[in-house]
């Protein structure tokens, strides 16, 4: 296995562009080697995205706010609901919203809109020799939370413990491209 990934990023101010590329491929393959677009997805755009950074915190004086729009990674809190998984071959990516606001204290508000992306190519005789392919949005499949983390919790108690709050949804639509489940779920939730 093999992975390369390059981040360029352009700071101008209050707003910043980033792109991300990601070379994840696979060498010396056989028929008993599992493989899957999770292992290998050579040369593709993991993110690009323009961020807004000084936008006015929630939270009252001392809070600060970025909004993220585009193609990007999302890590939330404990990342037990959405992360950047930087143990696998290839990274997951998303297209939407992601907005942060954070307090003085450090508490974090988490909004999230995003598309997951389908990452090609898929097919084992193409991931066998690592052919180029485009990931592409799954626009019939959408993924939206509100994650509200509060630092320091309990500090008379357990200094340094988060209080975490949350609820994510999965709505899902079928198209002629794309057959889903028709899924929806709500999937409220906490954890300290």
């Amino acid at each position: 296995l093999f992975r390369s990934l390059l981040l360029a990023e352009a700071d101008t101010g209050p707003i910043s562009f980033g792109v991300e590329i990601q070379d994840s491929r696979t060498y010396l393959a056989d028929a008993g080697t599992p493989l899957s677009s999770s292992i290998a997805n050579p040369l593709d755009l993991l993110q690009l995205y323009t961020r807004i950074d000084e936008l006015p915190g929630v939270f009252g004086e001392g809070s600060s706010s970025k909004l993220t729009l585009g193609r990007q990674t999302v890590s939330i809190g404990s990342k037990r609901q959405i992360e950047r998984v930087d143990f696998a071959n290839v990274i997951k990516s998303y297209t939407g919203a992601h907005f942060v606001s954070t307090a003085e204290r450090g508490d974090e508000l988490h909004l999230v809109y995003v598309v997951p992306t389908a990452r090609y190519p898929d097919a084992r005789p193409a991931l066998d020799d690592n052919e180029l392919s485009g990931d592409e949005e799954q626009w019939e499949r959408r993924i939206w939370g509100v994650h509200y983390r509060r630092a320091d919790i309990l500090p008379a108690l357990a200094p340094g413990l988060w209080g975490e709050v949350f609820a994510y949804g999965l709505e899902e639509r079928d198209s002629g491209d794309f057959p889903t489940p028709d899924r929806s779920y709500f999937a409220p939730g906490f954890r300290l």
